[in-house]
């Protein structure tokens, strides 16, 4: 699992590095939310999901990108809304999520 350079955090993220260690080693976090970038050759999409989620074996061999972290899933919706609001001052198309997160 990969991260994006810049990575989005919500507001009642406080140890950001136990957070990573924790997704990295699949350690799943208590109310813990992923916004993630599911590529393949031909599509990707963006999910919003738990880490207990993420974590299971069957997103093991998925080529994901994890765009940002938030505790609860209304912080992660405001934090993937806040995501495309940049992305639009950007500049960038929405078509294409790897545009706008990469």
């Amino acid at each position: 699992m990969k991260y994006i350079e810049d990575l989005f955090v919500g507001e009642s993220v406080e140890d950001l590095n136990t957070i990573l260690y924790s997704i990295h080693h699949n350690i799943p976090v208590f109310h813990l939310y992923c916004i993630c970038l599911f590529y393949e050759k031909e599509k990707s999409h963006m999910e919003i999901m738990s880490s207990k989620e993420l974590c299971k074996k069957r997103y093991a061999q998925k080529k994901c990108m994890v765009a940002g972290v938030a505790y609860g899933r209304a912080e992660a919706l405001d934090l993937f809304c806040y995501m495309i609001e940049q992305a639009v001052k950007k500049g960038s198309s929405l078509q294409k999520a790897e545009e706008w997160i990469l």
